[in-house]
C-alpha cells in the first residue's frame, strides 16, 4: 500500500500499491506522475527565489518535499493540486492508496 503524508506545505509519500506487478501497477503509475509534476514544479520555483524548500527528494518508491516562505502562494497552489490527484487515486483504489492529513510542516 501507498501511504501519503500531506499537509499545507509538505507531502510524503511511500511504498508500492500493489495493485499489479512493478512497472505496470497504474496506481503506483499515477502517483509517481503526479510527484514527479511536483516535484519539477517546486524546484523551479526555487529556482526563481519564489519559495524556499527545506525537503525534496525523489526516488524509486518515495517522494517527500516540504517548502516554507511561499511568496506567491504557488507552491501551496501546486500541492494542492497535486493532493486532489492523490485523492482521486484514493477513491478508485482504496486497497492501494491510504491519505493521512498531518499537522502543517509536520510530514516531511
Amino acid at each position: 500500500m501507498i501511504e501519503v503524508y500531506y499537509s499545507e506545505n509538505s507531502l510524503k509519500v511511500s511504498g508500492h500499491a500493489g495493485q499489479a506487478p512493478c512497472g505496470s501497477d497504474v496506481v503506483c503509475a499515477g502517483v509517481s506522475t503526479l510527484c514527479a509534476a511536483l516535484g519539477a514544479y517546486l524546484d523551479a520555483e526555487r529556482s526563481k527565489g519564489a519559495l524556499f524548500l527545506t525537503a525534496l527528494e525523489q526516488s524509486k518508491g518515495e517522494f517527500r518535499c516540504a517548502f516554507v516562505r511561499d511568496r506567491e502562494g504557488k507552491g501551496r497552489e501546486a500541492l494542492s493540486l497535486a493532493v486532489m490527484g492523490l485523492r482521486l487515486i484514493a477513491a478508485s483504489h482504496p486497497e492501494n492508496l491510504k491519505m493521512i492529513r498531518g499537522k502543517q510542516g509536520s510530514v516531511a
